[in-house]
């Protein structure tokens, strides 16, 4: 191929990439119903860690996540052992909900339970039955802080 036209190609593709970027950022991500939806279903999730109520922790993970740990005991457990902010949070906010190449993300602020800031990022799914549920979560703590 022409070298002449590999180079105007190659422009053609960012400037499709970039408008895409473009109109994405610009275009409403999730309704005020989904959103709502999503927090709700964090915030309860989030309550029955605290209350150690498995059985409604293990209700509002997605199928993925019910096929993987079986039962709500050994998905409570799990989060007990590597998500402590998530298992006990102090307190927590949302922030932004993203729409990333997995789909959903909510941002959550954590206190964790020894005063430290963190940030989860909640993976969210939308059921057949239009429910959203936890698909997973990432956590990270705040950089720079001293406890």
């Amino acid at each position: 191929m022409d070298p002449i036209k590999i180079a105007g190609l190659g422009v053609i593709l960012v400037l499709v990439a970039f408008a895409g970027v473009v109109t994405d950022r610009f275009l409403p991500k999730f309704s005020s119903k989904d959103a709502d939806a999503i927090r709700d279903t964090i915030t309860r999730q989030l309550g029955a860690f605290l209350t150690d109520d498995a059985a409604m922790a293990f209700a509002h993970a997605a199928p993925r996540i019910r096929y993987k740990y079986r039962t709500g005991n050994a998905y409570l457990d799990a989060v007990r052992k590597a998500y402590q902010p998530i298992y006990r949070p102090e307190t927590f906010s949302f922030g932004e909900l993203v729409k990333a190449h997995t789909g959903p993300t909510q941002t959550v602020h954590l206190k964790g339970p020894k005063g430290n800031e963190w940030v989860a990022y909640y993976f969210m799914e939308e059921q057949p039955d239009k429910a959203w549920k936890v698909a997973g979560f990432h956590l990270r703590e705040v950089e720079g802080q001293e406890v």
